[in-house]
């Protein structure tokens, strides 16, 4: 069980979490968690953060140099089959992708990915997205794929009858799972491990770690509402059914 990496996202993600990158060592009741109170009183020597954006990429930059903390730094994108393709039915193959950078010279490349895929007007419907052609003309070898555990392509396929079709090339994807029981989750995640394992890619057990403990879901809930604009007696958002998308539930698998 301690193979599990704790994946967070930070506040960089806009509403997706409530983790900060504040430059503190404690953890204070009744204040928002930062990410690198949580590695200081854990002892944390390493970090890894999926983002929706690079807003909080300089300080968790600087506070884990500050640290001597080792940071692997990724970026969840919107994917589709084909960019150029506004239809309704083009939303079938919606999913999610993550990079990280592998290295320094993958800042760079990460900038570059970033901007085929959120800063091209030609490919936007609804939300940034491209394709998998982008993400094969951009991702170097100074960059990592990861399949993230939830909105990948097979859960897209399976659940949500999608049509996604996953052309990674001679990209090498790792793919990961999480153990949090959704209602789907016995569905997905076998399939996951069959296609790494059919496939012969990397398979990684994680953890997603958007709030501190358990009792902060409500407020959690409660910005995820804002920000969907639903109601909060009917959020009607996804993995909303599970509170476990916290550091503490992840310290309950590693110490078992």
């Amino acid at each position: 069980m301690n193979n599990i990496i704790p994946l967070f996202s930070s506040q960089g993600s806009i509403c997706r979490s409530l983790l900060t990158c504040e430059d503190e060592t404690e953890i204070k009741d009744n204040s928002p968690v930062s990410i690198f109170a949580i590695a200081a009183q854990y002892g944390l020597n390493k970090l890894v953060v999926t983002d929706n954006s690079f807003l909080e990429f300089p300080r968790l930059y600087k506070h884990c140099n500050k640290y001597n903390i080792q940071l692997i730094f990724g970026l969840n994108l919107n994917i589709c089959n084909n960019a150029q393709d506004k239809t309704e039915s083009s939303l079938l193959s919606n999913c999610k992708v993550s990079v990280l950078m592998k290295n320094s010279e993958g800042y760079r490349d990460l900038i570059k990915l970033n901007n085929a895929f959120n800063a091209q007007k030609e490919t936007f419907y609804y939300e940034s997205r491209n394709d998998y052609n982008a993400l094969k003309s951009h991702c170097t070898d100074n960059l990592q794929l990861l399949i993230p555990p939830h909105n990948n392509f097979l859960e897209k396929n399976l659940i949500f009858n999608g049509s996604a079709l996953p052309d990674l090339g001679t990209i090498k994807p790792i793919m990961t799972y999480c153990d949090i029981e959704l209602p789907y989750t016995q569905v997905v995640n076998p399939a996951i491990k069959q296609y790494a394992k059919e496939n012969k890619y990397e398979l990684q057990e994680v953890q997603p770690i958007y709030y501190m403990n358990r009792t902060d879901f409500r407020p959690y809930s409660v910005l995820r509402c804002i920000s969907d604009r639903t109601k909060f007696n009917s959020p009607n958002i996804n993995y909303m059914s599970s509170a476990e998308f916290c550091w503490e539930s992840y310290l309950e698998k590693v110490n078992k």
